[in-house]
């Protein structure tokens, strides 16, 4: 069975999502499964569909100035720079909806766009399942749980 594995928190510095990520990949891997991509905690919380710089992802994990940023500055900061961004014609990629009504669109989009995400556009074509390690992170309206219900809204409708 081929699986392409949802939150794969084996990167994150937190011990305990390492370990449950870990030991679920070993149990696919002992029921037969072959997980053919993980995609990352990092890769989810940038809520851009678009492939991950490989250089960038197999560096060990360690705090960036963006964390930093985000520890310092206002929530609204950031947003308002995305919208002024959007605005002015920069590139945003597929972005992931805030709002459940916002999913269908963004997923034909989504797929309909050959250059958004091909490692997992190619795993999806070859994928028996994808499984969404939860991992704790399926709260509020954060860039996490969005995405991976977002990828669970692709993945069920065939879109």
């Amino acid at each position: 069975m081929k699986v392409i594995f949802i939150n794969d928190s084996t990167s994150s510095p937190n011990w305990g999502d390492r370990a449950a990520a870990t030991s679920l990949k070993r149990m696919i891997r002992e029921a037969g499964g072959d997980v053919i991509l993980s995609i990352t905690e990092t890769e989810l919380t940038r809520t851009l569909l678009t492939e991950p710089q490989a250089e960038v992802w197999d560096r060990p994990v360690h705090r960036r100035g963006r964390d930093y940023f985000g520890l310092l500055v206002p929530p609204a900061v950031p947003r308002l720079g995305h919208r002024l961004a959007g605005r002015l014609g920069f590139p945003r990629g597929h972005r992931v909806p805030e709002r459940w009504d916002g999913f269908p669109a963004a997923a034909r989009a989504f797929v309909n766009d050959s250059e958004a995400w091909p490692s997992l556009r190619g795993a999806a074509r070859l994928a028996d399942v994808a499984i969404i390690h939860g991992d704790g992170a399926m709260v509020a309206n954060g860039n996490i749980p969005r995405t991976m219900l977002f990828l669970a809204y692709v993945f069920d409708n065939d879109v």
